[in-house]
């Protein structure tokens, strides 16, 4: 099926979204370099999926890089970039939450989560 998305600020750049299903949490309106922070996004869907996050880094021009995928109740995969700061213990209760450790002036942008149904 066609992804459905949101995200923290305004539409999510996904032409095949069809209704936004997720409620995202941030405990911190904003956060100092060097504290952590978690994002997390659930939903409420039956069935069986694959959970995203990606990131939009600061920039005109800047494209969409995925952070982590995690199909349901399996472990997170992270990306190569994303490895070494980045943790997540995967889907659970139709969530995946992704903390960041100690924050970097580099991990600024906008976070988006995906779910996409699977066959």
């Amino acid at each position: 099926g066609a992804p459905a998305v949101c995200s923290i600020v305004g539409n999510a750049p996904f032409p095949k979204a069809s209704k936004l299903l997720f409620k995202i949490k941030i405990k911190k309106n904003f956060v100092r370099l060097g504290d952590s922070l978690t994002l997390n996004c659930s939903h409420k869907e039956s069935g069986t999926w694959t959970m995203y996050w990606y990131k939009q880094p600061v920039g005109k021009n800047a494209s969409l890089q995925l952070v982590v995928r995690s199909v349901e109740g399996t472990k997170a995969e992270f990306e190569e970039d994303f490895k070494s700061r980045f943790q997540s213990s995967g889907t659970k209760a139709n969530s995946l939450s992704v903390t960041i450790d100690h924050v970097l002036l580099s991990d600024s942008g906008t976070y988006f989560c995906a779910k996409q149904d699977t066959l």
